[in-house]
């Protein structure tokens, strides 16, 4: 079966935020919080996650986007990826359900949120990176900033989760 990689970039750094990202994410171990003591930094993105897979598998993708996007001003992205979630519901069959597999952070106001989304074919891991960016006080608290998608993707390769997995068993 073919596999493909859907990278899609919602932030306003560009490219080297991106790659920020990506070495974070790939070369830094990072604090799981597990799934009994998810308290913010995790709970909010987490829910948001939830609220986004149900309108999904309610058929209702395009809105879900709109939704959990929102704050993003890279309206093209926010086309290209609605494109994508059509794409890989005719690659994979239709959305069945979904399972958390990990809600990460760094620090307080970075967390990573992962998903199993199940299809009919095959199952798409989505990542979710939010950001809650500083108050403009100026004051080191940023537990009553929002928080922003400001990473996005979905990918039909399961190695790398395989690869995650028999690291952690080592």
């Amino acid at each position: 079966m073919k596999k493909n990689t859907h990278n899609v970039s919602l932030t306003l750094g560009g490219t080297f935020l991106v790659l920020f990202l990506l070495a974070l994410v790939t070369y830094i171990p990072l604090r799981a919080q597990p799934v009994a003591s998810l308290t913010d930094p995790g709970r909010e993105p987490d829910e948001r996650v939830r609220r986004f897979f149900n309108d999904v598998l309610a058929g209702k993708g395009s809105q879900a986007l709109d939704d959990l996007l929102s704050a993003s001003s890279e309206r093209e992205a926010l086309t290209e990826v609605k494109k994508k979630l059509e794409d890989i519901r005719i690659q994979c069959g239709n959305f069945r359900n979904y399972e958390r597999h990990v809600v990460k952070s760094v620090g307080e106001d970075l967390v990573f949120v992962q998903y199993l989304l199940k299809c009919d074919r095959q199952p798409v891991i989505w990542t979710f990176t939010f950001y809650r960016r500083p108050t403009e006080t100026g004051s080191l608290s940023t537990t009553s900033s929002p928080w922003h998608v400001i990473g996005l993707r979905f990918d039909t390769n399961l190695d790398p989760l395989l690869q995650t997995l028999q690291s952690q068993t080592r």
